[in-house]
């Protein structure tokens, strides 16, 4: 089946399924709930792709219309197992590296509720990481056309197999307080390989006082990676080909695979008062054991006004890599050529991807649970774009003699024209 084809299969389903909820009672206790998006973009450089989640397969590219980008589909079951027990199960279908377009278990737990105030998850849940953590696939559920990706590219684990707990505390008449904790492991499938987390630990604490909301989290992760490209390249010099003098001592320090380990940190604040403005911001720090993994710093801020059924919006983000030289050494008198890989592959390594994004775009309320949206977008590199990547939100050819070099200028553009629908 084309892509064209799923999209509009999954979105026609996604009707029918609202429409069947709507005009047919659900047993007492049976609540069912769905999303939808229906999305197309186009990429105007011929030298670079663009994904827009880093877990779709393909990067648009070349000027051509995609629809694997942000369309999905998604069906959420919850079931009434008691006054204070419940079952819950969301399935999404989306085009990723492992299901395609079948649909797959995002949300599989048992809930308690204790009392009001706090509940207990135990199965596949949500994992707590940044503001949209829990309405990232729900693309109605957010002002622009995606998250950006200077913030969610950091961290593409969206649930856990594991367990939660939620608390809230009323501080006053205006004020209200809730912590989320979260723990388990995941395996989450990648364009260029995999990530296997065997051990995820995650806490929120978000401050509401009215329109204002204010969180910080923090996550840890222990696991290991699966990057064949990369790891074919390593084994390259470390087996003395390119004549390294400490790659095998380096790249054991710096560019493990199997020990991963990560901490992740965020500052959010989101602003909603009634006169319709919209404020979103979003501060993350990255720190690894790895350089597949980098250290690095990303932030957004996004703002919208919404004038009736319209809402335009804006919004700038900025990724800074923060890996230093892995200072590899070629011996004495060897070729020009095996110089050059390494120096070459020392810069790969420290990805140095520094970017910002600009997004301007408008959101249109068709209806109650209907919306449209049409969105510019600009990514620009602005330290290197000579080197090379393969993986991220932005590929393009590696350079020589790591690969067969580009010409690109560092800048694409990005249109989205994106349906979302929840019932």
């Amino acid at each position: 089946m084309r892509l064209s084809s799923a999209c509009a299969v999954l979105f026609s389903l996604s009707l029918a399924c609202g429409a069947a909820a709507r005009a047919q009672a659900l047993p007492e206790g049976l609540q069912v709930e769905g999303f939808a998006t229906l999305g197309a973009y186009r990429v105007d450089d011929r030298e670079a792709g663009f994904r827009a989640d880093q877990r779709v397969p393909v990067a648009g590219t070349g000027g051509r219309w995609r629809g694997d980008g942000d369309s999905q589909f998604g069906l959420q079951m919850q079931a009434a197992l008691g006054a204070e027990t419940r079952l819950v199960w969301q399935l999404q279908a989306k085009d990723d590296p492992a299901s395609r377009w079948r649909p797959r278990s995002e949300w599989l737990y048992l809930g308690w509720d204790f009392d009001a105030s706090s509940s207990f998850k135990l199965g596949r849940v949500q994992a707590p990481v940044f503001l949209l953590s829990e309405t990232r696939p729900v693309g109605f559920a957010q002002l622009n056309a995606r998250p950006f990706d200077t913030i969610y590219q950091l961290n593409p684990t969206t649930h856990l197999d594991g367990a939660s707990l939620s608390w809230t505390r009323e501080l006053g008449t205006d004020d209200r307080l809730e912590l989320s904790l979260a723990a388990g492991r995941s395996f989450l499938p990648l364009a260029i390989g995999s990530l296997d987390i065997r051990r995820i630990a995650a806490l929120s604490l978000a401050w509401r006082r009215g329109d204002l909301l204010l969180r910080l989290g923090h996550s840890g992760y222990r696991g290991s990676l699966n990057y064949p490209s990369n790891e074919a390249l390593l084994q390259q010099v470390m087996s003395g080909s390119t004549a390294c003098l400490n790659c095998a001592t380096v790249l054991a320090e710096r560019a493990p695979f199997k020990q991963l380990d990560l901490k992740l940190s965020s500052l959010s604040m989101q602003w909603e008062p009634a006169s319709g403005l919209r404020l979103q911001a979003e501060l993350a720090l990255r720190h690894g054991n790895t350089v597949h993994v980098p250290d690095v710093r990303g932030w957004y801020l996004l703002a919208g006004w919404r004038r009736g059924v319209l809402t335009p919006y804006a919004g700038l983000g900025e990724l800074r890599f923060r890996e230093p030289p892995l200072g590899l050494q070629t011996a004495p008198g060897a070729p020009a050529a095996a110089a050059l890989f390494n120096s070459t592959l020392d810069l790969f390594l420290q990805a140095p991807h520094d970017r910002r994004a600009l997004q301007a775009g408008l959101r249109w309320d068709l209806a109650d649970k209907l919306a449209l949206k049409l969105q510019w977008e600009r990514q620009q590199h602005t330290r290197n774009h000579e080197i090379g990547s393969n993986g991220g939100s932005i590929r393009y050819p590696l350079a020589p003699p790591l690969g067969p070099g580009s010409h690109w200028d560092g800048r694409l553009q990005v249109l989205t024209v994106n349906l979302d629908l929840v019932f």
